[in-house]
């Protein structure tokens, strides 16, 4: 905890939606010296009515801003080689740098925004469904039984007081 605690604020409050929309995360937002310590802000989302609904909304508008990353990340080859005295070679920790990078926005992504980015899978069953015709007798037979199952006594004992 901070010396100093940060109050809550509209202001304060503003100015973490504005960073999470831009897609960084609570820990990151808040590591800074003007924000409030992150078990701070969960008790606030707590607390206040529609914060919940608000950081919600900021999570998945920041999503979208880390897709927009991933899809700058993935078309980035500026550092996949490296000049050195005998000529270009391949990078291959930045390569792998920028793939982690890559798969840790997808994960993310699927499990925030599942609808958008989620794996949809297709269930498809089949058969036939039939459906028999009774006849109004044949349905009141049906109702009589059922009602005296449901009128059945539940217990046939005898009771014995006991002194």
């Amino acid at each position: 905890m901070r010396s100093n605690p940060i109050r809550y604020s509209d202001k304060v409050v503003n100015k973490i939606n504005k960073r999470l929309q831009g897609g960084e995360s609570v820990a990151e937002i808040c590591r800074d010296k003007d924000m409030p310590d992150k078990s701070v802000f969960y008790d606030w989302l707590r607390k206040h009515d529609g914060l919940m609904d608000e950081y919600k909304l900021s999570k998945i508008i920041g999503i979208e801003a880390l897709v927009d990353e991933m899809m700058e990340i993935a078309n980035d080859t500026s550092n996949d080689f490296v000049m050195t005295d005998k000529g270009p070679r391949f990078n291959s920790e930045h390569v792998q740098r920028s793939r982690l990078r890559i798969d840790t926005i997808k994960w993310v992504a699927t499990k925030l925004v599942p609808r958008l980015y989620g794996e949809t899978k297709h269930i498809e069953i089949s058969g036939d469904v039939g459906i028999k015709a009774l006849t109004d007798e044949q349905l009141d037979k049906r109702i009589e039984s059922g009602l005296k199952r449901v009128s059945a006594p539940v217990f046939d004992a005898d009771f014995v007081e006991v002194a």
